[in-house]
């Protein structure tokens, strides 16, 4: 994942972002383990006339999930080496329908093509139910989430940055929600969520991806 430096904020607050993903060891322990079964699977499998469609079947399927962790450990490896790009505002809690300031800042040393700041409401709402499991067993619950997304916004967007290490890259937008929208809340129902997601793609097969918790007021 991005590195993360020390570098003087810009605007008043500076929003905690948390990459997204497993991770570069995680993704690769689960790469080989997936792959390693998924292959014996096929080998062990096909080799037997009975059943052989099925050894193809879940052999193949983690064979594939394995390949899709391999991508993600090479995204992320070749992200490794470069600083996390930081988002700040000018107040918390934003108002819907109040215009405010978003700093988009980028230390080096970094090389983007591109990199994204959107932001997301999304409605969250949730019911119990009950899951007979069969004679003479017990009842299980479980609770169901249904996501709604209220509103998307594109705040900031740049691209072809490169940044030489000690330097930094900034840039400040004027940017304002749609009045109207609910104010973020988990304890209200249904719950609302509103969150900062940062893309970027590095030159090469470099990608990362950052979610960072805003505070809205009512709007």
């Amino acid at each position: 994942m991005p590195q993360v430096v020390d570098v003087p904020p810009v605007l008043s607050h500076r929003l905690v972002g948390k990459a997204q993903g497993a991770g570069l060891g995680c993704s690769l322990i689960a790469a080989i383990v997936l792959l390693g079964l998924g292959s014996s699977i096929l080998f062990y499998g096909s080799t037997g006339a009975d059943k052989r469609w099925l050894a193809w079947l879940v052999g193949g399927g983690m064979c594939f999930l394995g390949t899709l962790f391999i991508w993600s450990w090479i995204t992320q490896l070749f992200a490794a080496g470069t600083t996390a790009t930081l988002v700040e505002v000018s107040e918390l809690p934003v108002r819907p329908g109040t215009s405010f300031k978003v700093a988009l800042i980028q230390p080096g040393p970094a090389t983007l093509r591109s990199v994204k700041v959107r932001v997301i409401c999304r409605e969250i709402t949730s019911r119990v139910v009950t899951k007979h499991m069969g004679k003479g067993r017990t009842a299980r619950r479980e609770r169901l989430e249904n996501e709604k997304i209220r509103h998307e916004q594109v705040l900031a967007e740049a691209r072809e940055l490169r940044v030489m290490a000690g330097d930094t890259w900034q840039q400040t937008y004027d940017v304002a929600l749609p009045a109207g929208l609910p104010g973020s809340g988990l304890m209200k129902t249904p719950q609302v969520r509103w969150t900062v997601e940062l893309t970027g793609k590095l030159q090469g097969l470099g990608r990362f991806y950052r979610v960072h918790e805003l505070d809205v007021a009512e709007g």
